[in-house]
């Protein structure tokens, strides 16, 4: 009985609960639209405004577009003077991040002009973000490097690739480069200093591979006094590095004691001893360098 009699109440209660919500629904539906047409007020978006940009193609943007192109000045000349130079396309988010980051049709014609023509629209938006000119392409273009792609001249305006970097990486003896070769040495922190370093512990870099080497696998002091510990130190940098990579130690000594030189397989066991793949590098340096130290391995 008591179920029976409470059910009708239950979804009486229910009825009216669901309708209070929709009330505070459409209530807080009228105080939002009320507080956009006040910001539409405040920034002067007008009636004619809304239609000069469906004129432009631009039909149904939302509240907050059309406020951010008003406060950015997106109107339908910026839009036709990107159209006339080939982005014509631009979704409204796109129009925006132009406009934010002033890439306008002067901008957009100097880049064309010096040989980059029709830019993809995020490479165009990431070279102005990264303050690249005319003046920085021109520069770029006279290295004479293979590689004249947007993105390895982006990639250098990133790491601060410039003439004081280039002529101190020339100054190690390290020339005849191109884009890839100036990038690692940027990103794998290649100077003075380090070199000077390795050689003072009687490594001899004469490239920028080499260099490189060292750098990514960390040669120290510690690992050239152990080195010369086990009487197996020569000024060969692959050398150096490949026993880095083998971890030297008794244990290491005892291994490669116990094969056989003329049948194992190198690559099985740098995979084994140290996870190392033996296609890490494109030249065979890495793995005549692993050879020559397994060979002076077995003879101690």
């Amino acid at each position: 009985m008591t179920l029976i009699a409470s059910y009708p109440v239950n979804l009486f209660l229910k009825k009216t609960l669901f309708t209070f919500i929709l009330i505070i629904l459409a209530g807080n539906s009228l105080a939002h639209n009320e507080n956009y047409q006040s910001e539409f007020e405040r920034h002067g978006i007008t009636e004619s405004f809304i239609q000069e940009l469906n004129g432009m193609g631009y039909y149904n943007l939302e509240d907050q577009q059309l406020i951010a192109f008003k406060i950015h000045g997106v109107n339908s000349l910026f839009i036709q003077q990107l159209a006339d130079l080939g982005y014509a396309d631009l979704d409204a988010n796109q129009l925006l991040a132009f406009k934010i980051h002033n890439v306008n049709d002067a901008y957009v014609s100097s880049i064309n002009s010096i040989g980059y023509g029709q830019m993809d629209t995020n490479d165009l938006l990431a070279f102005r973000i990264h303050n690249i000119d005319r003046t920085f392409i021109e520069w770029y273009q006279s290295l004479r490097l293979t590689d004249q792609s947007a993105s390895k001249l982006l990639a250098f305006s990133i790491h601060g690739i410039n003439d004081e970097f280039i002529n101190v990486i020339h100054s190690l003896g390290f020339t005849q480069l191109d884009s890839g070769d100036y990038l690692a040495a940027k990103i794998h922190h290649i100077t003075t200093e380090f070199v000077s370093s390795m050689k003072g512990f009687g490594i001899a870099v004469n490239n920028l591979d080499e260099a490189l080497k060292l750098k990514i696998f960390k040669v120290q002091r510690d690992d050239v006094e152990k080195i010369k510990r086990f009487q197996l130190f020569s000024s060969d940098a692959n050398e150096i590095v490949a026993l880095k990579i083998l971890k030297l130690d008794d244990e290491l000594v005892e291994q490669v004691k116990s094969l056989d030189l003329n049948s194992y397989s190198l690559a099985s066991f740098l995979e084994q001893r140290a996870n190392f793949k033996t296609d890490y590098y494109r030249n065979n340096k890495m793995l005549l360098a692993f050879e020559r130290v397994m060979e002076k391995i077995q003879r101690l």
